[in-house]
């Protein structure tokens, strides 16, 4: 049989076509590869922006009201002083803008809630009180107000005068509030306010001494009117604290220092000391150190009990201390 043969040419022509159109497959699966490398990695870099929005909250969009266990349980009972921690509390990452209002006047916020507060002085947690008579803002520093007032404890009264001084503010999402915020003006912002404080008891009375700390306060602040008032809208709550003051008192004489804390309501770093529910209530254990008149009792009226304070009596549909004592 006589051989067939190919001219060279047309081999050298069939084995180009093969090799163009192994190369454009490989190169088409290779284009397919990159995009579906791209698309993953895009996913990817999506799904990681999402972590990153939702671990990385704004601050001002978070509520500044916290039911923080560390000051009511966990810590060192033997600790005297607390004002450090107090300080830092609710202040991560948060901006402080007291710079900005500095020029407000914050007096009411200190003055607008109850005529006397109740406080504890020492690891027995004695009961003190303590009432503010007048706040005004120094005429020579407006960073800094003076305060006078009166403390109690057991039946020793004692003038005191001093100084507080704003020194944080910072700003949160509003709780307690219509979901559009409709039961507060609009301009206004929810704010915590902090401030140091130095009050000196009259040195000529007997067991008195220095008041020191600092001070938070719930507040609200409207740059249109450019005030700043008490924010007591959460006051319903049974954690509800404001105007409370951490800190310490020392003895003139004895330089003896002394947890001091007091405030509206609740008070923070008392651990065993208040076993109320819904309300504030001493437990048994810290009544006899001047609170035994404070806890409510039930009695029954018309067949309905209810719950009686035996400090307060009630005058024109409205509750009021019946002893007045700081006007001694």
């Amino acid at each position: 049989m006589k051989s067939f043969k190919l001219p060279l040419t047309v081999v050298a022509i069939v084995f180009l076509f093969v090799v163009f159109g192994f190369l454009m497959t490989r190169n088409v699966k290779n284009q397919d590869t990159i995009v579906k490398e791209n698309i993953d990695i895009t996913k990817e870099a999506h799904h990681d922006s999402n972590i990153v929005n939702s671990t990385e909250k704004d601050p001002d969009d978070e509520p500044l009201w916290r039911w923080d266990d560390s000051i009511w349980e966990h810590f060192n009972p033997e600790q005297i002083d607390f004002s450090k921690e107090y300080l830092e509390l609710v202040s991560k990452k948060r901006k402080n803008v007291i710079s900005q209002f500095i020029g407000y006047d914050f007096s009411s916020v200190w003055l607008s809630s109850g005529e006397s507060r109740n406080g504890v002085l020492g690891q027995n947690y004695q009961r003190i009180q303590i009432h503010f008579s007048k706040i005004t803002r120094s005429l020579t520093d407006s960073t800094v107000y003076l305060v006078e007032g009166k403390s109690k404890v057991n039946n020793n009264i004692c003038n005191f005068k001093g100084e507080i001084k704003p020194i944080r503010l910072f700003f949160g999402k509003c709780e307690g509030y219509d979901e559009d915020y409709a039961s507060i003006d609009s301009t206004s912002k929810c704010g915590i306010l902090k401030a140091e404080y130095t009050f000196y008891e009259d040195s000529t009375k007997n067991h008195s001494g220095i008041f020191t700390g600092v001070a938070a306060s719930y507040v609200l602040v409207d740059s249109i009117k450019k005030t700043v008032s008490l924010d007591q809208t959460l006051g319903y709550m049974d954690g509800y604290n404001n105007n409370t003051f951490v800190g310490i008192w020392t003895n003139y004489k004895t330089k003896q220092s002394k947890k001091c804390i007091w405030g509206d309501y609740r008070l923070p770093f008392t651990r065993d000391f208040d076993c109320g529910a819904g309300e504030m209530e001493i437990c048994d254990k810290y009544v006899k150190n001047g609170w035994q008149t404070f806890n409510l009792e039930s009695i029954e009226i018309n067949g309905v009990y209810k719950a009686i304070s035996k400090e307060h009596i009630e005058v024109n549909g409205k509750w009021e201390l019946k002893d007045k004592w700081w006007k001694k």
